[in-house]
């Protein structure tokens, strides 16, 4: 029901009194003519008592429409308590057009009373026509007044004046009410800097509590509105949905966004913003505050750029490639990525390097150098690629972040650093406050090209495939190594996590193959993950890296002997989720690298005669084939699974592949372990059964089902095929 009819029945049964009441009204009306960032636009004064002032008059241009957003304060001085459903505020532009007023509220409260001696804000929204300007705007606050025929009486009026001007100027504090709260706002300072596509304006921001009690700011919102009226929204840093902020506490956040370098970067605005949902049900965002950004002066960012420094030994650039921020564990991995060449003519050793990390100007954060070529030496014109690389709580948060390469020199008159004493001489500093850079992402089939002098190599990865277990269940991919190499090579160690569609990391065990691999050869290398069964595997990635260990500077490769505690060279492989249906034949079934067909399927009881065990078997002729190009690691399993239709029956076997070392069955009596591993070509096998009671049953024995499953881990299987067979029949 419509807000206004409601005041109108709700005030029926005062009438009497509202007659009484309105021969004593006195309005007087001010308008505010006092700074153009003040915040009261103007009031309405009744009887020396009730004071109505207009407050944070803020317009903002939404899509093909304007998005008002205004206070009213209410000083009640009166002896009594004062109900504001009694009263409302109206807009009309001055051509008399109605604009419709919209009341909502922040918090949990809606109390409309105020009581003696007091005050209460209330707060509006309205949409207006595109055109409309702010100074086009009259208020109108009236009293409801069923004397007459619009059943309303105009209190006083206030004009939005020519020279009113809602934006906050650079240097000035801005007071905003939100959550009850006032707030007092205002810009630190601000930076700019750039890249070929971007610019990348930086806004530190000050929020004072001027309240008596807490209040939190995680429904604050910021947007940058350029000359042309383009809002562009910015990223908040240092508000969380935790985040509280105290009593005369402030609180300091910086805002960052990526604003295409062709809007320019003149007259640039801040938006304060929050949103709510309407009548309907429907978020609309609303304006709290507006400031003009002070001038920004604008500075490269590091990435891209060519910076030269020497050594001893020669003449160097470093080009820093790429910053990146990786989730290990509770921690995060910072990995810089730079390219050192030689600009020398010579060959020229590569330097000792070291170096840190320093955040927001302040936190030190040391870094592990490793060079992951394998060089003795950079030729002339020939680079190779640097990685600095620290640790952080995954909780940290910056701003800026400042790169130092250094480089380590023995101070004895040694020409090595290794167990010489050393000192540590800056080479170059970077600096960088955009964005980190972006995870390189691998879409559904395609291929990661991994270069590195020595170990360059081809990923790719087969689809996702989910095998179900009692209380969990687990992902597993097939990665693919292909050795882009002239020579043999070992695979190295890798690290690997799967990430859900709620940025869920989910730790992946990887199969190791110890093996080197031919020129053009591929290695396949198994990734398994266990999660929970209402973890959802849709649009599900796979992150992998080189493992490496932050123990020292010299030799941070991860070995069979040292621990992986971190990784670089991260991408992430988009991966095909959908689920192949179990094949209804048992030909060709894909087991990568394998292929395995079963064939002549039968079984046969034997009756030893009254209370002697009856031994039921399952025979069949089968055909194992494998890419010998490939090399694995690891078991490979199926399980071979009998199922009666009418319940008489059931029996499973688990079976090898190849080398597969396996438990004895207490199930089966096959003869050996050996029995029960499928070889390389064409075989058949016999799996059976003892059942003491199959012998009452065998006239109702008609058909069962067999299932094939391919087994990742003990309890945890997934349906590859599955057919119906008839007892005592060979079947396909």
């Amino acid at each position: 029901m419509d807000r206004n009819r409601c005041r109108v029945k709700r005030t029926v049964s005062l009438l009497l009194v509202l007659f009484v009441l309105l021969g004593g009204l006195s309005p007087t009306v001010t308008a505010s003519e006092g700074p153009s960032n003040a915040n009261v636009l103007g009031q309405v004064v009744v009887n020396n008592e009730i004071t109505f002032a207009v407050e944070n008059l803020i317009l903002m241009d939404a899509e093909n429409e304007g998005i008002l957003a205004f206070q009213l304060n209410v000083q009640n001085n009166s002896n009594s308590e004062l109900n504001f459903i009694d009263y409302w505020v109206k807009l009309n532009d001055k051509k008399g057009n109605n604009i419709t007023v919209n009341n909502y509220t922040d918090t949990q409260s809606n109390n409309e009373k105020i009581a003696a001696k007091s005050f209460k804000t209330f707060k509006f929204y309205s949409k207006i026509n595109k055109d409309t300007k702010i100074n086009d705007l009259v208020f109108s606050m009236i009293k409801w007044d069923f004397s007459k025929g619009d059943f309303e009486t105009v209190l006083g009026k206030i004009e939005v004046p020519d020279q009113y001007n809602s934006i906050t100027q650079p240097g000035t504090h801005k007071t905003v009410s939100f959550s009850n709260a006032n707030l007092d706002t205002y810009i630190e300072r601000v930076s700019l800097n750039a890249n070929d596509k971007y610019s990348l304006p930086f806004i530190y921001f000050e929020l004072t509590n001027k309240s008596s009690q807490s209040v939190k700011p995680n429904g604050i919102e910021f947007m940058l509105k350029t000359k042309d009226g383009l809002l562009y929204p910015l990223t908040v840093n240092g508000i969380t949905e935790n985040t509280v902020i105290q009593p005369l506490e402030t609180k300091e956040i910086s805002l960052s966004g990526s604003i295409p370098v062709s809007a320019g970067t003149e007259n640039w605005e801040l938006l304060m913003t929050h949103s709510i949902k309407d009548k309907n049900d429907v978020k609309i965002s609303l304006p709290l505050s507006h400031y003009d950004l002070p001038a920004m002066s604008k500075q490269e960012v590091s990435i891209g750029n060519t910076y030269d420094f020497s050594t001893n030994d020669g003449t160097y650039t470093a080009v820093l490639e790429s910053i990146h921020r990786l989730p290990w564990e509770d921690d995060d991995v910072l990995s810089a990525k730079i390219k050192i060449a030689n600009l020398s003519t010579t060959t020229v050793p590569v330097p000792d390097f070291d170096g840190y990390f320093k955040l927001n100007d302040v936190i030190r954060v040391e870094a592990d150098a490793l060079i992951q070529d394998r060089v003795v030496g950079i030729a002339p014109s020939q680079e190779v690629t640097l990685h600095l690389y620290g640790k952080i709580p995954y909780t940290s948060q910056f701003e800026r972040l400042e790169l130092n390469l250094q480089h380590k020199t023995a101070t004895d008159g040694s020409t090595s650093t290794t167990e010489a004493k050393t000192k540590t001489e800056d080479l170059v500093q970077f600096f960088h406050t955009s964005e980190l850079t972006k995870t390189e992402e691998i879409p559904i089939g395609g291929q990661y090209q991994k270069a590195a002098l020595g170990s360059s190599a081809n990923y790719m990865v087969q689809s996702l495939r989910v095998f179900d277990g009692a209380f969990s269940k687990k992902v597993a991919v097939n990665l693919i190594m292909e050795n882009a190499e002239k020579r043999s090579t070992n695979v190295g160690v890798l690290f690997a996590q799967f990430k859900t569609n709620k940025d869920l990391m989910i730790p992946a065990e990887v199969t190791e193959i110890k093996s080197k691999v031919m020129p053009g050869g591929k290695a396949h290398i198994t990734l398994q993950g266990t999660l929970r069964k209402d973890v959802a595997v849709e649009d599900m990635k796979l992150i992998i890296g080189d493992a490496i260990s932050l123990t020292n500077n010299t030799d941070s490769k991860t070995t069979d002997d040292k621990k992986a505690d971190g990784y670089i060279n991260a991408v992430s492989f988009r991966l095909n989720t959908k689920q192949e249906e179990p094949k209804d034949s048992f030909k060709e079934l894909n087991l990568y690298p394998y292929t395995l067909s079963l064939s002549r399927i039968g079984t046969k009881v034997e009756f030893t005669g009254a209370g002697v065990s009856e031994k039921v078997e399952l025979t069949f002729d089968y055909e194992l084939t494998k890419d010998d190009t490939i090399e694995t690691a690891g078991d490979r399993k199926i399980i071979v699974e009998m199922k009666d239709k009418e319940g008489v029956f059931t029996f499973e076997q688990e079976l090898g592949l190849e080398k597969t070392t396996l438990e004895k069955d207490k199930t089966a009596t096959s003869d050996s372990p050996e029995d029960k591993t499928l070889k390389i070509g064409k075989h058949d096998i016999t799996l059976s059964k003892v059942d003491n009671n199959l012998l009452t049953h065998v006239r109702s024995l008609k058909t069962y089902q067999l299932n094939v499953y391919e087994q990742i881990s003990t309890g945890y299987k997934r349906l590859i095929a599955t057919k119906e067979l008839e007892w005592f029949i060979y079947g396909e």
